[in-house]
């Protein structure tokens, strides 16, 4: 048996679109493979829709790249190309699943084929293939459900503190989107290839608003998740201070670290020594089950991110609302180092 890894990540896609419908588009030209690069494509395949309204099916990349030579042990210097037709790869397969009611894609980890990042290239693709000047996608890892819960409970938010590595190579690799590209913007220019660092602090009686903490959080999230296919993952942090309620009604101080684990959960499949298929029906067993286990944590912090979302705190001290424009304010609270 062989355990695969299945993480939750929240999907947006504007408005006038639904993802069941691109998911589900059996257009010839939807259905054509996608060329990541001139080794590897990316298809969409087996896609269903299921009696409960979920979405199951399967990314499947294609590899020409680094594939290694057959050799029989003890053989000498017996090694032989595998013998792969023109146009033949290595079939590297992620289940998924996407919830409608929430929103949320399950996606099986397979570091030989789709990402988070790839998806998106994916459908962006498609998009310009067919004439959609306005599309636009993000898929944000979901944390587990404490780490909102306690945000949300926060009466006043007092302090951010945001750290990204290479934070020239989020621009160079399209990771910096939305909130943070404006930071990253101002890294590259000053040539800060190390790391970024700053900080946000409200006034002692007043909060930062929630609504933008959690724009922040949601970048956060997906820089991280690109940043560690990268191995860029180490020194990013996110930390947010803020003063909870506790039983006698006193205020006293929480701190949240978003660098805790992202939701995920395992499912076991006997896998054959030598393959001659995808397992699709493995796999979509494997991942409804993940998506049984995981529904109530996922609704949980789904309906917690739709509270911060509605929060409507007005004021805050020394507002500094810069993520395409930096004001030489925020510049005093950033710290920003080049390499060396």
């Amino acid at each position: 048996m062989v355990n695969k890894k299945v993480t939750c990540y929240s999907v947006n896609i504007p408005e006038s679109m639904d993802f069941v419908q691109l998911l589900l588009d059996n257009e010839e030209s939807s259905l054509k493979p996608f060329v990541l690069d001139q080794y590897r494509t990316i298809e969409l395949k087996y896609t269903q829709i299921q009696k409960n309204g979920s979405i199951v099916g399967l990314f499947v990349t294609t590899s020409r790249k680094n594939i290694p030579p057959a050799h029989k042990p003890g053989n000498g210097d017996d090694y032989t190309a595998l013998p792969l037709d023109d146009g033949q790869g290595l079939a590297y397969p992620n289940v998924f699943l996407y919830d409608p009611q929430f929103k949320v894609l399950y996606l099986e980890t397979n570091r030989m084929g789709v990402s988070p990042s790839k998806i998106c290239a994916y459908f962006e693709a498609r998009a310009i293939r067919d004439s959609i000047p306005t599309f636009w996608i993000e898929i944000s890892p979901l944390f587990l459900k404490e780490a909102y819960e306690r945000v949300e409970n926060m009466v006043r938010i007092k302090y951010v503190n945001l750290k990204l590595a290479k934070p020239t190579g989020l621009l160079r690799n399209n990771l910096s989107k939305g909130s943070l590209r404006g930071l990253a913007s101002i890294s590259d220019q000053l040539n800060a290839d190390k790391y970024m660092q700053c900080s946000f602090t409200a006034d002692k009686v007043k909060s930062l608003k929630k609504g933008e903490i959690l724009n922040i959080i949601d970048s956060f999230g997906r820089i991280h998740s690109e940043a560690t296919e990268l191995g860029r993952e180490k020194g990013n942090k996110l930390i947010i201070k803020g003063n909870i309620l506790d039983e006698d009604g006193a205020e006293i101080e929480d701190v949240v670290d978003f660098l805790l684990n992202k939701i995920d959960f395992r499912f076991s499949i006997e896998e054959p020594i030598i393959a001659s298929n995808l397992q699709f029906m493995d796999r979509k067993n494997g991942i409804n089950t993940v998506y049984m286990k995981l529904y109530k944590e996922v609704s949980t912090v789904v309906d917690s991110i739709q509270r911060l979302r509605k929060e409507t705190i007005s004021s805050i001290c020394g507002r500094i609302w810069c993520w395409s424009v930096l004001s030489p304010s925020l510049l005093r609270n950033c710290s920003l180092h080049p390499t060396g």
